[in-house]
């Protein structure tokens, strides 16, 4: 019996030790392409970082793990524009931006960069976060 409740505890990887993941799911509720970005603030680079882009296909999603981001905040800032640009999301926060393409921009606060887009803030919480762009 002892040897069956180890071989339990060991194939299972303990008595519950791992952490639930938290994320923030981008759902896409559109009839097309979307192309996402997100800022947030980074406590190892102690600055703001406006990454992206992340490709959501028509009423598709994609996670981002915000464990392996070292947010100093449970505020994150999000933008979106559909494909061919017919629609956008974020009016309220300015951050620094580019045009498509890998993006990690640090200080994406200041003031002096060349292009700017403007995000919508989302409060990010323990376990899954939910954040819906409709049409």
């Amino acid at each position: 019996m002892k040897n069956t409740i180890l071989v339990l505890i060991m194939l299972t990887g303990g008595f519950f030790t791992s952490k639930a993941q938290n994320t923030l799911l981008l759902q896409n509720n559109t009839p097309k392409e979307i192309h996402a970005s997100f800022v947030y603030y980074d406590n190892v680079e102690q600055c703001w970082v406006s990454r992206g882009w992340r490709n959501i296909a028509a009423y598709g999603s994609n996670s981002i793990n915000l464990d392996e981001l070292n947010m100093g905040s449970n505020i994150m800032y999000i933008h979106a524009e559909s494909v061919f640009g017919f629609k956008t999301w974020g009016s309220a926060n300015s951050f620094c931006s580019n045009n498509g393409g890998v993006m990690r921009i640090l200080y994406a606060d200041v003031s002096n960069c060349k292009i700017r887009k403007n995000y919508d803030p989302v409060s990010t919480g323990t376990g899954q976060t939910l954040y819906t762009f409709n049409p």
